[in-house]
């Protein structure tokens, strides 16, 4: 048990870290296209 949670921590740690990572350029890449337009 002790052994599993070991390793499902830490890939879900990172799958977590990477959706933000994902979720944050996606957001900056939308905001610099309106950016674009606006000027």
């Amino acid at each position: 048990m002790n052994l599993q949670s070991n390793v499902v921590v830490p890939t879900f740690k990172k799958s977590i870290y990477k959706v933000q990572i994902s979720t944050f350029f996606r957001v900056v890449g939308s905001f610099m296209l309106n950016l674009r337009f606006t000027m």
